[in-house]
């Protein structure tokens, strides 16, 4: 049986420099879990984990709004 993520996902757009990125977690098991890998881009949108460490400050230092936000021009 495959492994459940403890986190929710919402979509972002991302806002800063361009970055590779991969985000790991624990999942119900205890298993370490890759939850997202990839090089992003300004202005691009990405279904992110809630919850995890390194999208809480990248929320706190600007780098990324929910999506909605960012397409009703509130950047």
């Amino acid at each position: 049986m495959p492994a459940k993520p403890t986190h929710s996902f919402a979509t972002y757009t991302y806002l800063g420099p361009v970055q590779s990125v991969s985000l790991r977690g624990k999942d119900t098991d205890g298993n370490t879990v890759t939850f997202f890998e990839e090089t992003l881009c300004p202005g691009r949108d990405y279904l992110l984990p809630e919850g995890h460490a390194a999208v809480a400050g990248w929320k706190a230092l600007n780098l990324i709004m929910p999506a909605h936000q960012a397409s009703n021009g509130d950047a």
